[in-house]
């Protein structure tokens, strides 16, 4: 979060809890506001849905649009979804691009995701990256060395309603997020 808020792009902690986590909101709370960060915003979605953040998304629409777009994000546009990745390495997980490697199996998703772009009418590198990662971790290891950390690319998804490729970078399940708004 102090990496991309550096960058002048708006960020809040989001908390997921779990059953019976409740009782730890205002201690989460408390650490957020002693590192500086946004209020932020909680839930349980599993038990309350997505519904359930939405009071809560009004400080985040204020900040996006008091704030506005910053110069970095901006120029993203048009990049290879390679350029996009390594951007989003560097600035947001701090892990430069030649330690972004592919696992075998990336460039066949890539070349599919890409295809289904073009045959949708959409230019590829227009859509907007969504780089999905494990919840536990920013690298591939967080405990190696901050020189020997990576961060691995294993498939991509176009999903062309939705304006955007969905770029996996973890080998954990992934689940789409609810609708929140």
């Amino acid at each position: 979060m102090e990496r991309l808020e550096g960058l002048g792009i708006p960020t809040f902690p989001l908390i997921n809890l779990w059953d019976g986590e409740d009782e730890l909101v205002p201690a989460l709370r408390e650490t957020a506001a002693e590192l500086g960060f946004r209020e932020p915003i909680v839930g349980n979605l599993f038990r309350d849905g997505g519904d359930a953040l939405v009071p809560q998304l009004d400080a985040f629409a204020d900040a996006v649009n008091a704030e506005g777009v910053p110069e970095q994000a901006v120029s993203l546009k048009g990049k290879s979804l390679r350029e996009k990745i390594e951007w989003v390495c560097e600035n947001a997980y701090g892990v430069p691009a030649d330690r972004v490697v592919k696992k075998d199996g990336f460039d066949e998703s890539l070349a599919s995701a890409q295809r289904l772009a073009s045959d949708a009418g959409i230019a590829f590198d227009d859509l907007a990256l969504v780089a999905v990662k494990s919840p536990a971790t920013m690298t591939d290891n967080d405990s190696a060395p901050a020189d020997e950390r990576t961060v691995t690319l294993k498939k991509v998804e176009v999903h062309a309603g939705a304006g955007l490729v969905h770029v996996n970078l973890t080998t954990s399940l992934t689940t789409p997020m609810p609708k929140i708004v």
